[in-house]
């Protein structure tokens, strides 16, 4: 069941930004983001790490 505190991961705004994004998304850490499609308090992907 989904908390008021869950919010479904944004990842139409946040892959675009991520240093991971040229990877396949069969892999690490795309692949444990595309696992967690909510996250409690916040719209970002688990692994997101912007680009540089």
């Amino acid at each position: 069941m989904i908390s008021k505190q869950d919010r479904e991961v944004r990842f139409d705004k946040y892959c675009e930004l991520c240093k991971y994004k040229e990877l396949d998304d069969i892999k690490d850490p795309c692949n444990a983001c595309l696992d967690a499609p909510f996250n409690e308090y916040s719209h970002k992907p688990i692994c997101f790490e912007e680009k540089e």
